[in-house]
């Protein structure tokens, strides 16, 4: 709890600090925040557990984040592309196994 209180004095301007388990650690993260950092929280899943975890960010006011590459967001390690899905564009006409679409202004009451 201590680097709480001594982690912002040697934070640089757009810098951030990272607290791991923060959900654990209540005073700490109330440290942060009261060093008027802007706390993000994000919870899920800890890795080979079988409960939830937090994960907490500080980032000074001046933090201003850069994309890595020129298209956000980019897929993880194992992230599966994205399939090509068909393109619709409007309903769908009457063919061999389809039903016919009719608008909805179109029906009656």
């Amino acid at each position: 709890m201590r680097c709480s209180e001594v982690a912002p004095q040697y934070l640089k301007p757009g810098g951030f600090i990272i607290l791991d388990n923060s959900d654990w650690f209540h005073d700490a993260s109330a440290n942060l925040r009261n060093a008027d950092l802007i706390e993000v929280d994000m919870a899920g899943m800890a890795p080979i557990s079988d409960f939830v975890s937090t994960t907490s960010f500080y980032f000074h006011r001046e933090f201003r984040g850069r994309p890595k590459s020129d298209r956000q967001p980019v897929g993880a390690i194992g992230s599966v592309p994205k399939p090509n899905f068909p393109k619709v564009t409007g309903p769908q006409k009457a063919g061999p196994g389809l039903p016919r679409t009719t608008p909805r202004s179109a029906t009656t009451a």
